[in-house]
């Protein structure tokens, strides 16, 4: 009786992973491997001030618009670093808005 009839299911407004395109974010985790390897797997989590993680994206920013897509140091896409400080940023900006609210 069952067989026939479509499950409920309530996902409005959740978020649909299922657009997201997986592959296009390899430099974003290149990136993220990078930067373990030189300060640790979850060295990011650790405090960080919301204007230096905008200054360093903005610098690679800069350097995309000047024409340069790979990053000297780790040798991987400017666009993977924008990704994974922006990913910093909305980290610590939620890290930041859950104190004040506890408080």
């Amino acid at each position: 009786m069952y067989l026939n009839m479509k499950a409920l299911r309530y996902n409005e407004n959740k978020p649909k992973w299922s657009i997201v395109h997986f592959k296009s974010l390899i430099p974003f985790v290149r990136v993220l491997m990078f930067g373990a390897e030189k300060y640790s797997r979850d060295n990011w989590k650790n405090e960080m001030d919301i204007a230096e993680i905008l200054d360093s994206t903005q610098r690679h920013l800069v350097e995309m618009m000047d024409g340069n897509t790979i990053d000297e140091e780790s040798k991987e896409l400017h666009a993977g670093h924008v990704m994974c400080n922006m990913m910093f940023y909305v980290y610590h900006l939620e890290k930041q808005k859950r104190r004040s609210e506890e408080n």
